[in-house]
């Protein structure tokens, strides 16, 4: 099982609480026991021994309450942890998509990965595996007792548990149904809240914001009724497992009575024993619903798993010594043809502009030499590599793309900048703030207001650029990054890229400033008449 690589991340803590919770539950089986010497009490009317086996027992659940109240917590503690280790697999499984491959899907399918199926897994995987645990214990222990009473307690009692542990399999494949089914529904349900919420601005200003709650509404009902569906399922398996519990502890009981009144067993065991049976019985029907849960959420957990050679892959090196050559190089889209035999050649170093009308194609020739779009016709090899060949990670140690709808993070200004380095410096952070234009901050660790709220376009523009000024690469890509600037603070910020002799520059620019036309090595146009 998937679950079992987490548990193995912290031995010892599972092995801590697997043999805590066998120890409560031979002192609730004990608990049990002692009821058949205070009911012999009652039969013998002696009060003294009835009061002092009642103190017994009332002492031995005294320290039963005690320890399972710690042990809860530790165990609590422990499964948060393999909740920690859960959601990180899940944040590597992202970090090892590229570009193309993370918008397949909508942030709030990714935030239900976090949240709503880490949910499923800790209540019916990490929650149902320390049950389970648990009610084997139980059995055992509950079977060996009944054996102390008469044999034909525990024969009875093993063939019932075989029964108890064969039937309930046949709901195995409907709950697993129902779980995946409960997944894609907490999916889908963040991913249209999420679309909603981002969409606030639009309603707002199509003076439309009471359509808000009834488009949630209908999210919610479409949720609502998946959840249904599945309680449905999942108590449909409960009263199914609960009762071939009940008969299996009726004739139990049947068995104990027809002992007691031949005088095979004592009179006091009566008590004791259905108690016992209630824990086989009580025990295996929570041990056949937590075997079908955690069956259930195997294919969720094994969802999460990231490629086991990640590391591998992120850690080959790559460097841009020569030129970016391109051949033939076409791109479609839906059919539409964006690029048509296109032939270029970027020398290290060179700053190259991009120009067209509007739909020319500039961001999309920009996101393929970016290495982003990898399903090109023609060519394009950086160094003799075929672009499409490269890894995301080695495409990403050498170039850097920077457009105009740059993210900024609800965090420092610092963290923003140098995208949370442990000890970066502080020279370079407020020089890489200088080269961007940003003169409007005073403290580097004020904090940043979701998304940059709390500074305007162009503010949060120069921001972003920071960034690029931090951590340059060989390669700088640019798509209209100083877009929302004035014209004299865009003009600085592209003297300071044109200037760096070390940098190759490729941007994409509606309006070439004359000014600094001749700075450009080349100007690569994709207006179809002059193509």
């Amino acid at each position: 099982m998937k679950m079992k690589k987490y548990l193995r991340n912290h031995p010892q803590a599972t092995l801590l609480n697997i043999l805590w919770l066998i120890v409560n539950t031979l002192l609730n089986t004990v608990t049990a026991v002692l009821f058949t010497f205070s009911t012999n009490a009652i039969f013998e009317k002696n009060l003294s021994k009835l009061f002092f086996w009642l103190g017994i027992n009332l002492l031995t659940w005294l320290v039963v309450m005690v320890s399972e109240y710690f042990q809860d917590v530790s165990q609590e503690k422990l499964i948060q942890r393999l909740l920690v280790d859960l959601r990180a697999d899940v944040s590597t499984q992202i970090a090892q998509s590229d570009i193309n491959q993370f918008h397949q899907k909508n942030v709030g399918q990714y935030i239900s990965h976090y949240i709503n199926d880490a949910e499923i897994i800790e209540n019916h995987s990490f929650h149902n595996f320390f049950g389970l645990v648990g009610d084997v214990a139980a059995v055992v222990f509950a079977a060996i007792t009944l054996a102390m009473y008469h044999y034909l307690l525990l024969l009875t009692a093993v063939v019932l548990a075989v029964v108890m542990l064969v039937l309930p399999k046949q709901f195995r494949k409907r709950l697993s149904v129902a779980t995946a089914n409960l997944s894609q529904a907490n999916g889908a349900f963040s991913n249209q809240i999420t679309n909603l919420l981002n969409g606030f601005n639009v309603f707002f200003n199509a003076n439309k914001l009471r359509l808000l709650p009834q488009r949630v509404g209908l999210a919610a009902e479409s949720y609502g009724a998946n959840k249904v569906a599945y309680t449905r399922v999942e108590d449909q398996v409960d009263t199914g497992i609960n009762l071939i519990s009940l008969i299996c502890q009726m004739l139990v009981d049947v068995v104990t009575s027809v002992l007691a009144i031949l005088g095979q067993i004592p009179l006091g065991a009566i008590s004791s024993t259905g108690s016992i049976a209630a824990s086989i019985f009580n025990g295996l029907k929570h041990l056949s619903k937590e075997q079908v849960q955690l069956r259930a959420t195997e294919p969720l957990i094994q969802e999460l798993q990231p490629a086991p050679k990640y590391a591998e892959t992120s850690a080959t090196s790559f460097s841009f010594q020569d030129k970016i050559a391109a051949s033939h190089l076409s791109y479609q889209l839906a059919g539409q043809q964006i690029i048509t035999n296109l032939n270029f050649v970027i020398k290290k170093s060179e700053k190259v502009a991009i120009v067209g009308h509007s739909g020319s194609g500039k961001s999309t020739l920009l996101k393929i030499l970016n290495g982003q779009l990898k399903d090109y016709q023609g060519s394009v090899q950086i160094d003799g590599h075929e672009l499409n060949s490269l890894s995301s990670q080695q495409i990403s140690q050498i170039s850097q793309y920077v457009d105009q709808d740059n993210y900024l993070f609800n965090d420092s200004i610092t963290n923003n900048v140098t995208i949370w380095e442990a000890e970066p410096n502080r020279d370079q952070v407020a020089q890489s703030l200088s080269f961007a234009g940003v003169d409007f901050v005073d403290n580097c660790d004020m904090v940043i207001s979701e998304n940059g709220r709390n500074f305007s376009g162009g503010q949060q523009q120069r921001l972003a650029l920071a960034r690029s000024f931090f951590g340059p690469r060989a390669i700088a890509c640019l798509d209209e990054v100083t877009s929302a600037l004035d014209v004299k603070t865009a003009q600085a910020i592209d003297q300071r890229l044109l200037a760096d002799s070390e940098l190759t520059v490729v941007e994409v620019t509606h309006h070439l400033n004359p000014a600094l036309a001749d700075q450009y090595s080349q100007v690569i146009s994709l207006d179809k008449e002059k193509i």
